[in-house]
């Protein structure tokens, strides 16, 4: 039996694939203001 090797992908370079960087910026702002209501 041969084990392949797993490769993971990291949700940073997800989102740099698929997001502008004012997109990202938009993203983590809603994020931090919604860590700061809870």
């Amino acid at each position: 039996m041969s084990k392949k090797k797993v490769t993971l992908t990291r949700w940073d370079d997800i989102e740099s694939d698929f997001y502008t960087e004012e997109e990202i910026r938009e993203s983590d702002l809603r994020v931090a203001l919604m860590s700061e209501i809870i």
